[in-house]
């Protein structure tokens, strides 16, 4: 454990306080104390940083009365880190931003004071631009969570308690007219939507012409439309006029919430009184993009719809789509799902997921309806549950698993289209699809079917390959949402390939059976996934796969 009591870091060509954490096996060493220390004039990255590559304490830790000023970039770096407490301290005079909270999760600032630049008559004395025409940042929140998948509905975003901003406004510091107190970082986003939640209290913004919290910025970078942000207590009336609690939203919700909002800035409202609770619903990401949310407030017949946010990597199966929704409290909402037409449409799965409740106020949203078919699904649904198993003209509906796979012509059955991996190093690493939950009926019959080529060597497939106890498989996997995260609750292989024998330079065929049981026909989402275990003597094969199905028996 360190202890650092009254250190200064001053003068370095690159950072001040660097937590330097390569070579630690967790990158979460514990911090002893860290006391009354300071950091100015450095010229690289910021005084204080926890990165490269990211310092991520597991339990609170306190940094006490730290002062950061004077730096050439920033005065304070947090990127990839978790739970830190700046108790006082100053943060003043820094070039381009104060603080940065770039993938950063639990950031409490409390009785910190922000100086943009510190007051003075002598121009050639004040810290300086980067240009008369950059502009400054007090503090750079971030407007996704660092842990995507924390779906437990207690990760919060920044808390600021009895924080002052003094001196952020183009005239009081001689930069660029987009200098504010806060505003958001642009890069690092997972996804496009807003899921950290954000709680203000007590905040004090001394110059009348500063803009307490930009979010034009990241509209505009990101297209980060449903920005929510709670203001637990505002005695000093930095976000309003009225000095009373509330939540800062973007336009979009203004309407949809009533709650007598007015307008802070062009892109944020201020609504007095209210009490909001962020929802997110995670979909398919494969599944169509013009498929929308529809929600219906029943008390006031209002609807809003809202569109897909999609995540960078929308390939990937470990990762979602998600709908984005700020509810009110008092009131009873449904969701639906609608095509361009309006017509219902069923996502291959939807689950709602609750981002941490709001801490100022009481009686807020805890539960939601989203509306399943009322028809019988044999009605609403094809007869094979594989979509575009084909292939023939791209990729769509299919994701994979660290296998690099990617759709190519003229490489399938009769020199169609096909799926190929390119990058498989592991047992684990496959392709694979989710399959409509609605549309899964519990004890039909279903007849499964794969088209595959193994490739080795120099890519082709000209010789036999022995698999003996490395035979191609498919599996079904169930999963259930447990409130926190989806847990697999049963794992089917209806195709095991054959028994014995090589494999030839050609497609080969294997099929089976998939009878759903009551637990998979009722679970909130099921995949299908095919894949090839490591072969004893070559190891790790790629493949091309065509002509997927999954056909019910009728």
């Amino acid at each position: 454990t360190n202890n650092f009591y009254g250190t200064i870091a001053a003068g370095s060509q690159s950072t001040g306080f660097w937590f330097e954490t390569h070579g630690h096996p967790t990158n979460s060493a514990p911090l002893g104390a860290f006391d009354d220390n300071e950091a100015h004039s450095n010229a690289g990255l910021a005084g204080f940083t926890t990165y490269p590559p990211g310092w991520g304490p597991t339990e609170w830790t306190t940094i006490r009365n730290l002062k950061v000023y004077r730096n050439n970039i920033h005065g304070m770096f947090l990127h990839n880190t978790q739970l830190l407490i700046f108790e006082g301290g100053l943060v003043a005079d820094n070039r381009i931003t104060g603080a940065v909270n770039l993938k950063a999760d639990n950031i409490v600032f409390n009785g910190t004071k922000f100086v943009g630049r510190t007051s003075t008559n002598n121009i050639t004395t004040r810290a300086p631009c980067h240009s008369p025409t950059d502009s400054i940042t007090g503090l750079k929140l971030h407007a996704t969570r660092h842990d995507q998948f924390d779906w437990t509905g207690t990760a919060t975003g920044t808390t600021l308690r009895d924080v002052e901003f003094v001196n952020f406004s183009p005239a009081s510091t001689g930069c660029g007219d987009q200098t504010t107190a806060m505003g958001f970082t642009s890069s690092h986003m997972p996804i496009n939507s807003f899921d950290a939640p954000h709680t203000f209290t007590n905040v004090k913004m001394n110059d009348i012409d500063s803009i307490g919290l930009d979010t034009c910025s990241l509209e505009a970078l990101n297209g980060m439309d449903n920005v929510v942000v709670e203001i637990t207590a505002d005695p000093d009336h930095a976000f309003s006029s009225l000095g009373v609690p509330g939540f800062l939203v973007s336009k979009k919700f203004v309407d949809f919430t009533g709650m007598g909002c007015a307008p802070t800035s062009e892109c944020l409202d201020f609504c007095p009184n209210a009490c909001l609770r962020t929802l997110q619903v995670l979909v398919d990401p494969t599944s169509d993009d013009d498929t929308n949310m529809l929600v219906v407030d029943n008390d006031t017949k209002k609807e809003l719809i809202v569109t897909r946010s999609n995540h960078a990597s929308p390939t990937s199966r470990l990762w979602n789509s998600v709908y984005n929704v700020a509810l009110p409290r008092g009131r009873h909402f449904d969701i639906y799902f609608v095509d361009k037409q309006q017509q219902r449409v069923y996502p291959n799965y939807a689950t709602p997921v609750f981002e941490r409740a709001p801490v100022g106020c009481t009686h807020y949203v805890e539960s939601i309806e989203i509306h399943k078919p009322e028809a019988d699904p044999s009605t609403l649904c094809d007869d094979d549950l594989i979509r575009n198993g084909n292939f023939d003209a791209n990729r769509n509906h299919w994701q994979d698993f660290f296998a690099g796979a990617v759709w190519e012509p003229n490489v399938g059955v009769n020199g169609g289209g096909g799926f190929v991996t390119k990058q498989r190093t592991a047992n684990g690493h496959e392709i694979s699809q989710w399959i409509n939950v609605y549309c899964i009926q519990e004890n039909a019959t279903y007849d499964v079917s794969i088209t595959y080529k193994l490739l080795h060597g120099n890519g082709n497939n000209n010789n036999a390959v022995s698999l003996t106890n490395a035979w191609p498989y498919a599996q079904v996997v169930a999963q259930q949402w447990d409130g926190a995260t989806f847990a697999t609750v049963s794992v089917t292989r209806p195709v095991q390939g054959p028994s014995s024998g090589p494999f030839g330079g050609g497609f080969e065929t294997i099929t089976g059976v998939w009878t759903p049981t009551a637990q998979e026909a009722n679970s909130d989402r099921v995949m299908f996934l095919f894949s090839l275990p490591e072969t004893p003597t070559l190891g790790v094969l790629n493949h091309v796969v065509d002509n997927i199905s999954m056909t019910i028996r009728r």
